[in-house]
């Protein structure tokens, strides 16, 4: 294991042994570079820009002077790649060295951004870890419109409460675990850092997550198709932008350049990835192994972010640490445990309701069924019969004459759910200082152009891709949805036939348990197979057409993405559903394709009401069955692997020699624990997290809307899923996976369209369950189950449409606090703009945009009165000793004090409109 500073020179190509390449092979490397990179440009060659933009150089020489020092460097990011295989042939022309010119061509690019990097070397794998400056994170930070909250304009949230509560101390108290202060915040702009809350110290003022956001965007935008062989002087055009595809990191990895590439976690003490590598050798090797801590464990720092997160994350009666979780993961992922925790605090009365209406329906269920006595022959039969009636009971209970009114509850809490959200997406989105980010999202890494198109809002050269060609795209994207229902048609038509047949052949000779677990239970589990299966064939195919279809910013990609998979879904997960609620029993009285009346598929009896039962019990597997990958692939499946490490393999390999793991060949007892870098990158990868858990929660919320009047304790089953796999989640991201990019979000995009789609759908699969399918409904005629639908309906959209607006989307709190905040940064950018200049050396005068803005004159005035006597400051703060009081006073007080006083004065203006 070795670690260096990497040292570039151009003419540094080595081959395998480490010896410079010939001149001859070296250009011929270079051309079949370059012929790679004009492939993936379409063939084009581009010519070399020289930009008229301010360069690295002149950018620090501006600025540089004003920036705080950095203090211990951090990795931000980390690139892999496998070391070049020993026993090649030398001088020839291998994918090694083309690889290794790829690499040494983005390395010179990553010097010329800034990068500080540092190359580790342990076992077949080579890391380079990159450092991004605190400057460079800077001009990123600038270049995409970030916002960052202003120092001494914090928001005082106690005038949103005029009197305090028992709930709302005990909910400090007892729930919260996180409260973070929130502060003003404006466009981030490099010249006014000290305006910036923690400007002074370029170890706080980035977030750890906002950091490796930042170099990720760096490093996708490098191109090297377009740099200068000698000198190299690359740097992305603020002006201009880039025609066509970037050749920057995502090229490098699908070029398998680097193999790998990913920010890592914060280091913990007690991370139990290193308490598993103990156990692990304690239980081969016992009290014989002498193992050795990695070196960087003993140096973590005081705070622990990840254990903190854990502490607060995982109990079950306490709130989510909601803004730890943003800082350490991203505003996206974020979002996504908020909407979570909204969903679970709204659906508590829902929940209870459907109780009390389940034990209502299971005590008459239970009392108004006579039973016979019946001579059982033996206790097999005995024990069958018993389990048939309880299925029975329990069957029945869930349709009685509650029922309607429970349909009607969770109809409206539907809506309420969708405001109270819509209203702390919005609190947590003005908080977070995202809630204009999608206006100034940058394009998609991915995004392809094949010309450049003169934009006359924005006068500059921008990329473009023709409509007629992406729309063509779109097209053959719905033909392979639409046949990929027609397959799940097929799948359903497959399954109610073998049910039938199964039914009418072979259940005669069965019992009447055996027939009910081989028709009913059967035919349900090879449903959810089916719904499984497909739908993970079609999620890879959902990927690879968004990919093709090439979306302009990532906003765009998600959301096309997100409708793919979820109009798939909507017909994998509720087509049998639908087929049991409103065909099973009606359709096919000629049997099932003709096959003869004895084929007909009906629900057991003669009544239609038996289907309303067969579509609880569906419906009750599906959500069963449905967290159950997902609960064995984060819980079982690491399970298992523990045991295989720990008890198994030490069995197996009891007398294996572990020389690779050994610190002294010497010393064949003394191992070590994998390094931090080396466990980071075994850790498995998470993937687009939010799009794999959005997908499923949104298909468990369909089957609680949809089929609410089917089964009561839905919203149980819905509650306690969330509960638990929220948890399972902080587990992942925080120790069991690798870390994510924290990608920046503003809401929950296409997801908030889609649960208003399922809410509105909801309402009506509802009402022609209760006219058509429940008991309560049966009993009238036709005539009175389409009024009863045409009641339901209106009844239940007039109240959803008088919710929806006695509910406002901003609360009046985050709306003034918006207002505010416009205000007060114009104020205050304007006035350090008159102080400081543009060019932010020697203050100038000019023209005030806002009258109301204090004067030169009177901020003086305020600095007579409040400043200390000569005595007193030791001829600090401009003051000279010896002079009296009048001519002690600057004559330009300093920009920093004026902004204090500023400052001050406008907390009081904000004080005061907020009590008013």
């Amino acid at each position: 294991m070795a670690a260096s500073v990497i040292k570039r020179h151009p003419e540094n190509l080595a081959n395998g042994n480490g010896h410079v390449a010939a001149a001859s092979v070296r250009d011929d490397l270079a051309n079949r570079l370059d012929i790679e990179l004009a492939k993936a440009n379409n063939g084009q060659k581009f010519p070399v820009k020289r930009y008229k933009t301010r360069t690295n150089s002149e950018w620090l020489k501006a600025f540089g002077s004003r920036l705080p020092q950095e203090g211990e460097q951090r990795m931000d990011y980390i690139l892999v790649y496998k070391k070049k295989s020993d026993g090649q042939e030398t001088g020839g022309l291998h994918n090694d060295d083309l690889a290794n010119a790829a690499r040494e061509k983005f390395m010179d690019a990553m010097e010329d951004e800034g990068f500080d990097v540092l190359k580790e070397e342990i076992g077949n794998n080579v890391y380079l870890k990159i450092h991004t400056p605190f400057w460079r994170l800077c001009k990123e930070a600038e270049r995409e419109g970030l916002k960052m909250p202003i120092k001494d304009m914090k928001i005082d949230s106690e005038g949103e409460h005029i009197t305090c509560n028992c709930w709302s101390s005990f909910e400090k108290k007892f729930l919260q675990t996180d409260v973070k202060d929130d502060f003003i915040s404006g466009p981030f702009k490099t010249d006014r850092l000290d305006v910036f809350k923690d400007g002074d110290d370029a170890n706080l003022f980035f977030r750890s997550a906002l950091r490796s956001l930042l170099t990720y965007w760096i490093l996708v935008n490098i191109d090297i198709a377009r740099m200068e062989d000698e000198p190299r002087t690359f740097l992305y055009n603020e002006k201009e932008k880039d025609a066509l595809v970037k050749q920057g990191l995502l090229y490098m990895l699908h070029k398998k350049y680097y193999s790998d590439a990913f920010p890592v976690h914060d280091e913990a003490r007690n991370d139990p990835s290193i308490n598993d590598e103990k156990i692990r050798l304690v239980a081969m090797y016992g009290s014989r192994a002498n193992i050795r801590d990695p070196l960087e464990v003993a140096n973590a720092e005081a705070q622990d972010t990840r254990r903190q997160m854990n502490d607060a994350w995982v109990k079950f009666h306490k709130y989510q640490p909601i803004w730890m979780i943003r800082d350490y993961f991203g505003e996206k992922i974020g979002l996504y445990f908020a909407w979570c925790g909204t969903f679970i605090a709204t659906l508590w009365l829902p929940m209870l309701f459907g109780l009390a209406v389940f034990g209502y329906g299971l005590y008459f269920s239970a009392t108004r069924r006579s039973y016979t006595k019946v001579q059982w022959t033996n206790t097999t039969d005995k024990a069958e019969s018993i389990v048939e009636q309880y299925i029975a009971i329990v069957k029945e209970s869930f349709d009685n004459t509650i029922t309607p009114y429970f349909a009607i509850a969770i109809s409206l809490w539907g809506t309420v759910f969708l405001e109270f959200w819509k209203r702390e997406c919005a609190s947590l989105a003005y908080e977070w200082d995202v809630n204009s980010f999608e206006m100034t999202e940058p394009d998609r890494p991915g995004y392809e152009s094949s010309t450049l198109i003169y934009d006359p809002f924005t006068k500059e050269m921008v990329k473009f891709s023709p409509k007629i060609k992406q729309m063509l795209k779109f097209g053959v994207s719905a033909i392979t949805l639409i046949f990929m229902v027609c397959l799940v048609f097929i799948a359903t038509a497959a399954i109610i036939v073998y049910r039938i047949v199964l039914t009418v052949d072979y259940c005669v000779a069965m019992t009447p348990t055996e027939c009910l677990l081989a028709t009913a239970v059967g035919s349900s589990l090879l449903n959810a197979l089916a719904i499984l299966v497909l739908g993970k064939v079609y999620e890879v195919l959902a990927v690879k057409l968004t990919d093709w279809e090439n979306h302009r910013t990532q906003t765009q990609y998600d959301d096309s993405l997100i409708l793919k998979l979820f109009a798939f879904q909507f017909a994998n997960s509720y087509t049998s559903l639908y087929y049991i609620a409103f065909f099973r029993g009606r359709a096919f009285q000629q049997g099932v394709f003709g096959l003869g009346p004895q084929y007909r598929d009906t629900c057991g009896d003669e009544v239609v009401t038996a289907c309303m039962s067969m579509l609880s019990f569906q419906v009750l597997v599906l959500m069963l069955t449905k967290p159950l990958p997902k609960l064995f692939k984060d819980v079982l499946w690491p399970v298992m692997k523990w045991l295989w490490r720990t008890k198994i393999k030490r069995i197996l390999q009891k007398c294996h020699d572990f020389t690779k793991n050994r610190i002294s060949s010497h010393d064949p007892l003394i191992y070590r624990i994998p390094t931090f870098l080396e466990r980071e990158f075994n850790k498995p990868k998470i993937g687009d997290f939010t799009m794999t858990e959005y997908t499923e929660k949104i298909i468990l919320y369909g089957y609680l809307m949809l089929f609410a009047a089917s089964l009561p304790i839905a919203p149980l089953i819905a509650q306690l899923t969330f509960l638990i796999d929220i948890r399972i989640d902080a587990k992942r991201l925080l120790w069991l996976n690798r870390r994510p990019v924290a990608f920046i979000a503003q809401d929950i995009g296409t997801w908030y369209t889609i649960l208003n789609f399922l809410n509105i759908v909801g309402v009506v699969s509802n009402a022609c369950l209760i006219a058509f399918t429940s008991s309560w409904g049966s009993a009238y005629e036709l005539t009175g189950q389409l009024l009863i639908v045409i009641g339901f309906e209106h009844i239940v959209f007039g109240v959803k449409f008088v919710l929806a607006v006695l509910i406002p989307d901003v609360s009046s709190s985050v709306e003034l606090a918006q207002r505010r905040e416009i205000y007060i940064t114009q104020k205050i950018m304007d006035m350090y703009s008159e102080e400081r200049g543009e060019n932010g050396n020697s203050p100038r005068r000019r023209k005030r945009s806002i009258p109301s803005v204090p004067t030169i004159a009177e901020e003086v005035e305020d600095i007579r009165t409040i400043i200390p006597s000569p005595e007193s400051t030791n001829g600090q703060l401009g003051v000279n000793r010896g002079q009296n009081n009048d001519d002690s006073l600057p004559k330009s007080p300093s920009p920093e004090l004026n902004s204090r006083i500023y400052f001050n004065r406008l907390r009081n203006e904000s004080s005061a409109e907020t009590r008013c």
